[in-house]
């Protein structure tokens, strides 16, 4: 059970984090673009970028909101960070899909959206160790 009153952060590491969380996400961007097939320096550098450039804003326009009110509401150890971050991921993976008529099969769209859950919760509590490091 999460402990609110044993985490504190300061805005400085809020914004640590959320660079951080950006980075990793930018990170994972260019390791999809290689993964692809296109290992060519630009092409990884772009995605990293833009990678990094998007997900700083997709953290702080939808996770910031979520993050703010599991702080106030004392919920602030890393299962919620975690558990908050795979269920965003999931939720925009599965909404990407079918919001752009992917006619993959159910099965491939919700292992999708599995796979982007564990991503986002490892990055998820990766910015909560940042915002919350040596609080606890």
């Amino acid at each position: 059970m999460d402990r609110g009153g044993e985490y504190h952060t300061s805005i400085d590491r809020v914004g640590l984090a959320l660079g951080s969380g950006a980075m990793l996400a930018g990170l994972a961007a260019a390791v999809l673009v290689a993964l692809g097939g296109d290992r060519s320096a630009r092409a990884m550098l772009l995605a990293l970028g833009l990678g990094a450039m998007f997900s700083a804003l997709a953290i702080a326009a939808i996770a910031g909101p979520v993050w703010l009110t599991l702080h106030l509401a004392g919920r602030r150890g890393p299962a919620a960070a975690t558990g908050a971050g795979a269920a965003i991921g999931f939720l925009l993976m599965l909404g990407a899909q079918l919001g752009g008529g992917s006619a993959a099969p159910w099965a491939q769209m919700i292992g999708a959206a599995f796979l982007a859950a564990a991503l986002a919760g490892v990055i998820a509590l990766a910015m909560w160790r940042i915002a919350y490091r040596g609080n606890s």
